[in-house]
């Protein structure tokens, strides 16, 4: 009976390492998978969020803005 309890346990034990190694490949996968997201997402937008106002104002200071005053008179 102990044999048996004993061989039993150390299956166990083995069945429990597998689960924790694939559960460690699955934890470092999602980690990667973050880190991916946050550099070719969240990262590029902040730079819109910075760009995109630039770019405008930059548009906006080469156009003559008496002109686009004139325009909305006509509208």
């Amino acid at each position: 009976m102990d044999i048996e309890l004993a061989e039993k346990l150390k299956e166990q034990d083995a069945k429990l390492e597998e689960i924790r190694e694939s559960v460690r490949a699955m934890r470092r996968y999602f980690q990667i998978t973050f880190w991916v997201t946050i550099v070719f997402f969240v990262l590029p937008l902040l730079g819109l969020l910075y760009a995109v106002p630039k770019a405008m104002n930059s548009y906006l200071g080469s156009v003559n803005i008496e002109d686009l005053r004139g325009l909305e008179m006509i509208y």
